[in-house]
């Protein structure tokens, strides 16, 4: 099944339809993404910040949005589609397989400086559990990060 996105108007008495196909972010596509974020938060943090938490801003893409989580205190300062996440600590958020996301990506970033993990995670646009894979970045004491749905 693929994802359709659909808008609908009505116009007097008929409702006027149209729609596309989505596909699945590429990993290149949410590679370029934090490439562009870590540009942007290298270059200017706090507004950086600011425009990673505008939902539907250029920071959110279709599936694709940027997440950062201070490493001092392991607390989200962004989240693209989970504004209710900004200011709370990351340290309990798990996937559905019980799986510690922030925990996890946080000890390889702060080892590696750079890594990914795998878990299962809503997407936003499907509204449907789906395997994602995170990519991020320690930039600054601050893990900047984007992730792709999987097929």
């Amino acid at each position: 099944m693929q994802r359709k996105q659909a808008w609908f108007e009505r116009v007097d008495d008929k409702v006027l339809a149209v729609g596309r196909y989505l596909s699945h972010s590429a990993p290149s596509q949410a590679d370029a993404f934090l490439d562009q974020a870590v540009a942007a938060f290298k270059a200017a943090p706090k507004a950086a910040i600011a425009e990673f938490n505008k939902l539907g801003g250029r920071f959110v893409q279709e599936d694709l949005y940027v997440l950062v989580v201070e490493a001092k205190t392991d607390r989200f300062v962004a989240h693209g589609v989970m504004p209710r996440l900004v200011g709370t600590k990351g340290e309990g958020l798990r996937d559905r397989n019980g799986k510690p996301l922030i925990h996890e990506m946080m000890a390889i970033a702060q080892s590696k400086g750079r890594g990914q993990i795998d878990y299962d995670w809503p997407n936003p646009v499907t509204k449907r559990t789906e395997s994602k894979r995170t990519r991020f970045e320690l930039v600054d004491g601050h893990n900047v990060a984007v992730g792709y749905y999987m097929k």
